[in-house]
């Protein structure tokens, strides 16, 4: 049955809040069924700490966050003890090993896996002479403001990283790879987003949630977990990849993405915040079924 041994990772934008008005209402009973059985929901995100926090206010949803595409996990301390700082799962074995870095932030305890906005901000000045883009957080809030529909609050919020950029490309799609090949030689790396090009250090959210049920596993004494991720865009491949039940929610923008080491995974009828409920309620019913004393799976 679906309990605190489960661990559901959640894309935002497009998956569990809607693509266009940022809105959560069609998922708010799965998320509330989901509380109700104490499986933690884990925001997995390339948007930026306020961002989520603004949202987990509105939607109730006392959760660690995984931010900016996996760079960084904050775990809020009146629920975590410090967490140690354990090595990095590397997607390219030539990597040399890392750990990450484990900061006391107030509130949080921050772990960082990928790189910070300084150094990004440093290696995007060497490469602004030879291509086109404009950094969002150079961007005017008007401007941020008409490319994603946020509001003025929301597009304050968006523009204060930490630990990634995001670009409005506007060069060349050759210009584009001639670009992934320069950040590569600095360490970076490239992900197409859902509106944006998001540059950041060497993670992604599959690292991050690698790196989280490692980290949770430890935490409560070798606990075995059940993870779930779901998703709607390119940078969510690799979170479903590392998932052991990847969902796509289907989007109203975009086509699914394709994958082929994905070929197991569940596909959403509805989109949004809709899908969203529809597959979390898929899953609740499947495990009641294998579990007949399980919780009422009533909407």
């Amino acid at each position: 049955m679906m309990d605190s041994s489960w661990l559901v990772f959640t894309d935002l934008d497009g998956t569990l809040i809607d693509h266009y008005s940022y809105q959560a209402d069609a998922a708010l009973i799965a998320v509330r069924a989901l509380q109700a059985r104490q499986v933690t929901i884990v925001f997995n995100t390339s948007k930026t700490l306020e961002e989520c926090e603004s949202l987990a206010t509105r939607l109730a949803i006392a959760a660690p966050f995984i931010v900016e595409n996996g760079s960084a996990i904050y775990l809020p301390k009146y629920r975590h003890s410090r967490p140690a700082a354990l090595e990095i799962v590397q997607r390219d074995s030539a990597s040399h090993p890392r750990r990450a870095i484990v900061e006391n932030t107030g509130r949080y305890w921050c772990i960082q896996l990928g790189a910070s906005h300084t150094e990004i901000t440093a290696a995007l000045s060497e490469l602004t002479p030879h291509f086109q883009f404009k950094p969002l957080s150079q961007s005017a809030l008007d401007d941020i403001c008409e490319l994603t529909g946020l509001s003025m609050s929301q597009a304050t919020r968006a523009r204060k990283r930490q630990f990634s950029e995001p670009l409005i490309w506007q060069d060349s799609q050759p210009a584009l790879d001639r670009f992934r090949l320069a950040l590569s030689a600095r360490g970076l790396t490239l992900l197409k987003g859902g509106r944006f090009y998001h540059v950041l250090g060497q993670t992604d959210k599959g690292v991050a949630l690698e790196y989280f049920k490692q980290m949770y596993a430890r935490e409560h004494r070798g606990k075995k977990v059940t993870t779930v991720a779901l998703g709607d865009g390119y940078n969510d491949i690799d979170m479903l990849a590392a998932a052991d039940i990847p969902v796509w929610i289907r989007s109203p923008a975009h086509d699914v993405p394709t994958a082929k080491h994905l070929t197991t995974s569940r596909i959403s009828q509805l989109t949004g915040p809709a899908g969203w409920h529809e597959s979390i309620f898929a899953l609740i019913a499947e495990q009641s079924a294998n579990h007949p004393n399980a919780p009422s799976t009533e909407k």
